[in-house]
């Protein structure tokens, strides 16, 4: 009898796992999709603006994701021109929340995703010869 509840105790645990973990690889797919389209937005700006972060920080909230749990690790600042590289490394954190009934602390149950971007700047600024007319 007491294996039929214990297995029975293991199977809801595993059951209710299985939803947390489809809820951070959910988390996860928010992430990497929010982070290439604030790339997108450096491609055309040469870097990344003040703009395209809260932008990129408001279509995470959006989804539930705060900004103590998500920050922007590295990013292109400074303005680069058509053709060279420009990059983005996002940083997020989820905590497990159906492990903790078995007594396991909050250090054991977060995981850390890291997503890296890069891409090719399409800034093009005409350089201006001369003074006036």
């Amino acid at each position: 009898m007491t294996a039929l509840v214990l297995m029975s105790w293991l199977v809801i645990m595993l059951m209710v796992a299985g939803v947390d973990i489809f809820l951070m690889a959910n988390r996860f797919i928010v992430l990497n999709n929010t982070a290439q389209k604030a790339l997108e937005m450096m491609k055309e700006e040469g870097r990344l603006t003040n703009e395209i972060e809260d932008i990129f920080f408001a279509e995470l909230e959006q989804q539930n994701i705060t900004r103590d749990s998500a920050r922007i690790v590295d990013a292109s600042t400074e303005t680069v021109l058509r053709g060279e590289p420009i990059h983005l490394h996002v940083q997020a954190r989820y905590e497990l929340k159906s492990f903790k009934p078995l007594g396991m602390s909050s250090e054991q149950l977060t995981m850390n995703w890291g997503v890296r971007k890069t891409g090719i700047s399409r800034r093009f600024i005409r350089p201006t010869f001369g003074g006036g007319p």
